[in-house]
């Protein structure tokens, strides 16, 4: 169990390391930060990063990327889905 446990850590720490790349990208754009959209998105990578860190917790340094490709993923996914707009008459 100890095992699982240092994984999803290890995981959760590589999804924030993500987090915290994308808004250093977003200052030194001068991009204006949408705070609640980061916090949500930190606790979105953190719970990637802990599930896939515990699936591959045979190896720290595979949970810390698993967390940080499994996040970067997500982002990425993120980009291509276009939202539509749903008006309820």
């Amino acid at each position: 169990m100890d095992i699982l446990l240092a994984g999803a850590m290890i995981g959760g720490l590589g999804g924030l390391l993500r987090a915290v790349i994308g808004l250093g990208k977003s200052l030194a754009a001068k991009r204006k930060i949408r705070w609640p959209y980061f916090f949500v998105t930190v606790v979105i990578a953190i719970i990637i990063g802990l599930i896939l860190g515990a699936l591959t917790s045979v190896s720290r340094p595979i949970a810390f990327l698993a967390g940080y490709g499994g996040t970067d993923v997500l982002e990425g996914i993120g980009k291509v889905i276009k939202v539509i707009p749903v008006e309820i008459k």
